[in-house]
């Protein structure tokens, strides 16, 4: 790897909040040696004019119906999930917690694509906030009084329990996007956006594609996925 791409890999690296085992040197170098994925600068405008609605309509009295399409937004547009790949209102996103008189469970999650030995089953679980709420903060609407990431973290490992393959989870509440990857008997990592950021520092919304998208999960090979490369 040249001097200019490692710095921009570090520059990167810098830009995101990260907690927990996360993406060395080596293996930036094996797997992105000419740097991130590139945005289009007109996705990139786009975003931004989504952003700005977005904001416009959640103030003390949020739109929901906006910020709901505004992730989705970022999933289709950014991300290149298609609706097809979305899963809602199913049995494999719950997790029951009687010794805490409360269910968990995901808004929707990402499925493998057709053509997959594993096709239909859950990849990638997202709890969508609403625009107030905190990522870090217990909700007062829920019985178990965890933030909502521990909330996704422990989901996680439930379903893991019941046989899940599934690493990946996601919650946003449309101004942060909190990535975990979970493993069994593992460190948990954590990856932090924000969504002012990606305009202010367009690296950090690059690291999102590179590392989330649609390509990284599904158009690769399986030792080059992002839950791999972990």
């Amino acid at each position: 790897m040249s001097a200019s791409v490692r710095q921009h890999h570090a520059e990167w690296r810098e830009l995101i909040e990260v907690s927990g085992p996360f993406l060395s040197m080596s293996v930036l170098e094996q797997v992105f040696p000419q740097g991130l994925e590139t945005v289009d600068s007109d996705l990139r405008e786009r975003l931004r004019v989504a952003h700005e609605e977005w904001l416009d309509a959640t103030g003390p009295s949020p739109d929901l119906a906006i910020h709901h399409a505004f992730i989705r937004y970022v999933f289709r547009e950014a991300l290149g999930y298609h609706e097809g790949d979305i899963l809602q209102d199913h049995p494999s996103l719950r997790v029951s917690v009687p010794e805490h008189h409360d269910t968990l469970a995901a808004s929707f999650a990402i499925t493998n694509p057709e053509g997959r030995a594993d096709a239909g089953k859950p990849r990638l679980f997202v709890s969508v906030l609403a625009p107030h709420e905190s990522v870090d903060k217990p909700l007062a609407s829920v019985a178990w009084k965890i933030p909502p990431v521990d909330r996704m973290l422990s989901l996680l490992r439930g379903v893991q329990a019941g046989g899940s393959s599934a690493r990946l989870g996601l919650v946003t509440n449309g101004d942060e996007w909190v990535l975990l990857f979970v493993a069994p008997s593992e460190t948990t990592t954590y990856v932090r956006w924000s969504t002012e950021l990606w305009f202010d520092e367009p690296l950090t919304l690059r690291a999102l594609v590179t590392l989330v998208s649609a390509t990284r999960l599904f158009g690769v090979p399986d030792d080059e996925t992002f839950e791999a490369l972990l």
